[in-house]
């Protein structure tokens, strides 16, 4: 038999009319929200800070758009504007400027020491940032930065500014208020009647009065910080303000736990401005559970109020509020779970969101939840199931309209959650007291039994296959047991020291992912082998497997899918526009990513098309044959072929990448029947040739 040769591609063509046109790619829809830390009115413009960056709105909150470039999975802690430059500071990576209306951003570190920034201040001589450790200044326009902290004590941080005339005031933790009037030079702690040594959260100026948020309450001063006074009348006992905003006849304070109070007289009483903000069900012991207002901002009539719990506005000056949600990917999903009819994604701080279209739209799920940091999610039947920070596992059977708690049995929150169609499996989280456990429910959360663990510990995954419960540790261990947990196996065998993310069990194969040294594979239970061929970024974080596809999510690289049970991956990031995945679910037609910004959906469906319409191009001819069979592809993927007489026999074997027209020569073999089969990653085809 001759070698195979190729032939020109331009000699033989597909009918492409004939393909449909399929390019699958990632999408989001939010969930959208999550918390807000900053805002900002430049010219009518509203700019906000979250954990992703700064978006701004043009509508009063009505939409949001991303204008984070540079900024992105940045946490943005304050907002300051000068002239046309916007001002960025962040928590942990410094301190950012835009010059371009907040299209694009770039770090300006330069001198500045503590990168931890939480408040800004722009002035005719330049621009104050106060960070965990002090003060620094910059006369350049943030080109560079110098500290300017002489008075005020080393490592105490400065939370926000005012200035009055040229006077700079500085909010401290624990050591009072202090100003300067020579750019931080030197500081001096204010008197005149304001409380010593207290903790100041927030301070703010209209003209030559100012207001500032002790945990003594509110102090206000109306001679440019000389002297002071108390303002507290029908502010909460024992509240501090963390946030103001002032325009002409209003004056309003976000607080810790209370929510917002608004003030007509300048301070001189205060009303609560609540309705529409959420009073959440959390066990405080707090008398009200408001969520944290960190930023105030006005636009006219509206107002603006960054808070743990997401971003409100209102059109009435604080008389009622909607959520202000719309395109702002802020919310850090922690855990995701889908079955046919509703996708369950959870975040940390702001609950569980639920999703009965496919991902397009969003609801707010909490109903019942005395927690909104979740911890894990899983579905089986009707049922869904969360575990939440604190407060152990919830579930609910109606589509997460409201959650019950069902922890009986449960020492402690689960860490991780999976299930079956007959039970849930739980890891705990541990206690000092309370070490880490295993526990199943098979009566749907009515109550949880241990399965003993023998002297496992430092447990960090689970996979369930039939009766058998799998168990991975921090430390690359991964144990079985097959009996309840009266006796179990140590699986571990060559897999390396990493800790196990995840395991998935299918048919006779089984699957490990693992937080450095990428995915591992597992035939029958036998020796483990590293299935690493095509990913580049070893920190996977999640498999799942839906119609016998792979599908593998790294941190920082996105997804990976493999056709071949793990013999090779590819990229599939086309429109992931967060490559930080920390989980996968699936559906009957997508396949869904949960990021630290948002959740992203991909078509499983559409993906499958595309495969049997590339499998499809495959062309084999001339059929029947004098001897040379052609095979036509154009793909480029690679591509093993197999030649089989039609008792069996492999007579022909080879495998090459190819887009051009190859040919093998079967003129030397009897006439007959012979099969050609052509593995590619998108498929296998057969075609039946007949030799005449």
């Amino acid at each position: 038999m001759k070698n195979l040769v190729t032939i020109c591609c331009t000699v033989f063509f597909f009918n492409l009319l004939t393909i449909l046109p399929c390019k699958a790619q990632w999408q989001t829809k939010g969930p959208y929200g999550g918390p807000a830390y900053a805002l900002k009115n430049v010219s009518g413009t509203i700019f906000a800070g979250t954990i992703n960056g700064v978006f701004k709105s043009a509508d009063n909150g009505q939409t949001w758009l991303p204008v984070n470039t540079g900024l992105e999975r940045k946490k943005v802690n304050t907002l300051a504007a000068s002239g046309g430059t916007l001002y960025a500071g962040s928590y942990g990576d410094g301190i950012y400027l835009s010059q371009d209306n907040g299209a694009s951003w770039v770090p300006k570190n330069n001198g500045l020491t503590d990168q931890n920034v939480a408040a800004f201040i722009s002035t005719p001589s330049g621009l104050f940032a106060g960070t965990s450790s002090g003060v620094y200044f910059s006369s350049d326009n943030g080109q560079s930065w110098s500290l300017a902290n002489n008075g005020i004590p080393a490592t105490y941080p400065v939370n926000s500014f005012a200035a009055v005339g040229g006077t700079v005031f500085g909010a401290t933790n624990g050591i009072g208020l202090y100003s300067t009037i020579n750019n931080g030079a030197n500081w001096s702690v204010v008197g005149g009647g304001f409380p010593a040594g207290s903790f100041v959260y927030a301070v703010a100026a209209e003209s030559n009065t100012l207001y500032a948020g002790t945990n003594s309450g509110v102090y206000k001063s109306t001679d440019g910080g000389v002297s002071w006074s108390s303002s507290n009348t029908g502010f909460p006992s024992g509240m501090w303000a963390k946030s103001f905003t002032i325009k002409s006849g209003f004056v309003f304070a976000g607080t810790y736990s209370e929510g917002i109070y608004m003030s007509t007289n300048s301070g001189a009483s205060w009303t609560p401005a609540n309705n529409g903000i959420p009073n959440l069900p959390f066990p405080t012991g707090l008398p009200n559970n408001y969520p944290s207002v960190e930023a105030l901002e006005t636009n006219g009539d509206n107002v603006f109020a960054a808070t743990v719990n997401g971003l409100y506005h209102s059109a009435n000056n604080s008389s009622s509020w909607t959520q202000s949600l719309s395109g702002l990917l802020g919310t850090d999903i922690t855990a995701i779970t889908a079955n046919n009819n509703v996708i369950y994604a959870g975040s940390e701080g702001t609950g569980v969101y639920t999703s009965t279209d496919k991902g397009v739209t969003w609801t707010r799920s909490n109903s019942g939840l005395t927690s909104y940091n979740v911890l894990a999610l899983t579905t089986t039947n009707s049922w869904a199931y969360v575990s939440v920070m604190g407060q152990k596992v919830f579930r609910s059977n109606n589509n997460g309209t409201s959650w019950t708690l069902a922890s009986t049995g449960l020492p402690t929150p689960a860490s991780v959650l999976k299930s079956d169609s007959f039970r849930v499996v739980a890891i705990t989280q541990g206690a000092i007291a309370t070490p880490q456990a295993v526990y199943q429910t098979t009566n749907n959360g009515s109550n949880w039994t241990s399965v003993a663990t023998s002297s496992i510990t430092g447990m960090s995954a689970l996979g369930l296959k039939n009766q058998d419960i799998y168990v991975g540790t921090f430390t690359g261990e991964l144990f079985k047991t097959n009996n309840n947990g009266s006796s179990w196996q140590d699986m571990s065998q060559n897999l390396p020291a990493s800790k196990i993310t995840s395991i998935l069990a299918a048919d006779t194969l089984l699957f490990v992912s693992t937080e450095t040294q990428g995915v591992y594979k597992s035939v029958n239970g036998g020796a483990w082998v590293a299935s690493n061929s095509g990913i580049t970024n070893m920190n996977i974080t999640d498999l799942c497997m839906k119609n016998n596809v792979l599908y593998a999510s790294a941190w920082g690289g996105g997804v990976y899918t493999s056709n071949d049970n793990g013999v090779s991956w590819s990229l599939i990031n086309s429109g992931l526009g967060n490559l930080y995945v920390r989980n996968l679910s699936a559906d009957g037609v997508k396949i869904y990513a949960g990021t630290d910004a948002g959740v992203y959906n991909y078509s499983s469906i559409a993906n499958a098309i595309k495969k049997q319409q590339i499998v499809s191009q495959l062309e084999v001819f001339p059929n029947p044959s004098s001897g040379l069979v052609y095979i036509n592809s154009k793909s480029g993927d690679n591509m093993q072929m197999f030649v089989y007489n039609q008792i069996g026999a492999l007579i022909y074997s080879d495998s090459f990448i190819t887009s051009d027209v190859l040919s093998v020569d079967l003129s030397d073999e009897p006439r007959g029947v012979y099969f050609v089969k052509l593995i590619t990653p998108a498929g296998i085809k057969i075609q039946k040739i007949i030799l005449q």
